[in-house]
């Protein structure tokens, strides 16, 4: 149990945590998502899902690929409300709630092995986490978040179903109730369900690891694996009919990140900020005093998986499923799963420095110290949008003006040089089709999948392989009906003039409108394509259970989920009510 003083020190605390959620709506706000690198990917997703939410087939990147290919819930979270205010307005709200989620997630997480005012200092340090910044305001990789808020919910459900002093009426409904959360959590990431999912389990499951729970352990891995591979039913299907042939796409997370060098510090360094050191001297405090064992192994597997290539051993382990993987990931897992471990470290130790009378001002300034170190790091990732050279966000309006021209529909359309984050933008506004896009597992253009590169936009990048790629399509136009060029790169005008194509308008920001020198027939409608050599799975989501499972089961779960969960913290405290009442009525 907490001392009273505690307690009012994790009311000040949480009073912190509130105030660093509220900075990274202020940074949201000003618009560091619309310069992250995939915030406008995810915000096209649910575009999709806002205009065709019984459809599986989106046309507008790669001659049409199949939604199948990414869980929809993250996306139609934001798509529901999109209904009503928009996308972006839609986008900014979800992710205030996800921010709150993570919060009081870490908090339940960290309850399973701390007191309330560590969990809270747990929370307050995720909030102000260096990965949580970057992953937000710089990678915008948005249902990464969703996963981890939604995991960290279910395992603290998962932990009240194997709790030996819960009677067994509470472990059912927690089992319910992290069952319908993992429903939820399937239909969010691919890797995420699989990986991230285990790592932060698997301290709950040593923790709980005796022979009374083996029976319930057993139950919750078959129920849990079970409900991930179900969930993704239609993927699998897809992907069995359809198999990605991409070739491995060069990825910095995959070489030695332990290299000192800018670049590894948005792919190791940065993400793990002063928890790394931080870390390090868990792991000899956890051996030593041989407490939170737990972690040991998982916080220690993740350390050297969030390598990359730095060593031979994650190759060997992964075999082909290294050349896909980003690395970067395992760096952010581990720099929010030590979390817990960690502020009760940091609890021990201060409050061990307390009982030896060390004085208020050492004492204060140990503290202060340790915070200017964790929250550099935390300042210099939510504003590295403003100092990492990326794209800036462009004004749309007059490239969406160029594509609604008639000689232009029914056509379709490329950019070069507006950067990857613009490229999704103005795919998520417009319904025009394009070439390239942003999410290479999707793409079936035999010209893309057999050159090492991510983006047509950026192909000087990647060197030789991606100017061939970019070479062969406009040489070519009409093959693939393409009819206008957005440039805003004066690189790649000799091998526009080269391949034939000429300039016939200027807008404004620099972008140039170019058109191929033959005639492009106009495309059919999408509805009458059907499926192609070039644009496989256009049909696949007819089969109706698929599309069913797509589109109504993820959020249904969801809100099925927050019902239960509402109900049982009503008869909660309905219970402590009856409680007191007959406390009360048994003592006149």
């Amino acid at each position: 149990m907490s001392t009273p003083q505690q307690r009012v020190f994790a009311r000040r605390l949480s009073g912190v945590g509130a105030l660093g959620v509220l900075i990274h709506l202020v940074f949201l706000g000003l618009g560091s998502y619309r310069q992250s690198y995939d915030a406008y990917t995810h915000i096209f997703f649910a575009s999709h899902w806002l205009h065709h939410w019984w459809s599986a087939f989106e046309p507008r990147w790669y001659t049409g690929f199949s939604v199948f290919t990414y869980p929809p819930f993250s996306h139609q979270l934001i798509a529901l409300p999109a209904f009503i205010v928009g996308l972006e307005p839609a986008f900014l709200a979800v992710q205030s709630l996800c921010l709150v989620a993570l919060a009081t997630g870490m908090y339940r997480y960290a309850r399973i092995w701390c007191t309330p005012p560590v969990a809270t200092l747990a929370a307050v340090l995720l909030v102000f986490s260096p990965a949580l910044a970057m992953t937000l305001h710089l990678f915008g990789q948005y249902p990464n978040l969703i996963s981890l808020a939604l995991t960290l919910h279910v395992l603290a459900f998962v932990h009240g179903f194997l709790r030996e002093d819960g009677s067994p009426q509470h472990r059912w409904q927690q089992l319910l109730a992290g069952e319908l959360l993992l429903i939820s959590t399937a239909f969010t990431s691919l890797f995420a369900n699989f990986l991230g999912v285990f790592f932060f389990a698997l301290p709950i499951l040593i923790k709980h690891w005796r022979k009374e729970a083996l029976g319930r352990i057993g139950l919750l891995l078959l129920l849990g694996g079970g409900t991930l591979v179900a969930c993704l039913t239609p993927f699998f299907a897809y992907m069995r009919v359809h198999p990605l042939v991409q070739v491995s796409i060069p990825h910095a997370s995959r070489d030695n990140v332990l290299q000192m060098s800018l670049l590894n510090y948005f792919t190791f360094y940065g993400l793990y900020g002063a928890v790394l050191p931080g870390l390090l001297c868990w792991l000899v405090y956890a051996l030593w005093k041989r407490r939170h064992l737990a972690f040991v192994f998982p916080v220690l597997f993740l350390l050297l998986l969030s390598t990359g290539g730095a060593t031979p051993f994650n190759a060997w382990l992964l075999g082909p499923l290294f050349d896909v993987l980003t690395f970067d990931r395992f760096a952010f897992w581990n720099s929010i799963l030590i979390l817990p471990v960690l502020a009760d470290l940091l609890w021990r130790v201060f409050a061990s420095l307390r009982r030896q009378g060390l004085p208020q001002p050492f004492w204060w300034g140990g503290v202060g110290l340790l915070a200017v170190a964790y929250l550099v790091g935390f300042a210099l990732n939510i504003s590295a949008y403003r100092w990492w050279p990326l794209p800036p966000a462009l004004h749309l309006a007059g490239i969406q003006e160029v594509l609604d021209r008639p000689a232009y529909q029914q056509r379709r359309y490329l950019t070069l040089g507006l950067g990857g984050n613009n490229v999704s933008a103005l795919s998520a506004y417009h319904p025009a089709e394009s070439l390239d896009g942003n999410y290479n597992f999707a793409r079936r253009i035999p010209e893309l999948n057999q050159a090492p590169i991510a983006l047509l936009d950026d192909a000087k990048y990647y060197g030789e392989p991606g100017i061939d790629a970019l070479a062969k399509l406009l040489l070519d136009p009409r093959k693939y009906a393409l009819q206008v060029l957005f440039l805003r790169d004066q690189y790649y005008t000799p091998l526009l003039q080269a391949s034939g194509w000429r300039q016939v308008d200027r807008l404004d920001q620099g972008i140039e409108v170019w058109e191929p020198g033959v005639v492009i027939p106009a495309l059919p409608p999408v509805e009458q394509r059907g499926s192609s050599a070039h644009a496989p799975g256009a049909d696949f989501g007819q089969r109706s259970w698929f599309q069913w499972v797509w589109s109504v089961l993820p959020l249904s779960g969801f809100f099925l989920a927050l019902c239960w969960v509402t109900y049982l913290a009503y008869a909660k405290y309905a219970r402590a009510d009856r409680t007191a009442f007959t406390s009360e009525d048994g003592s006149l």
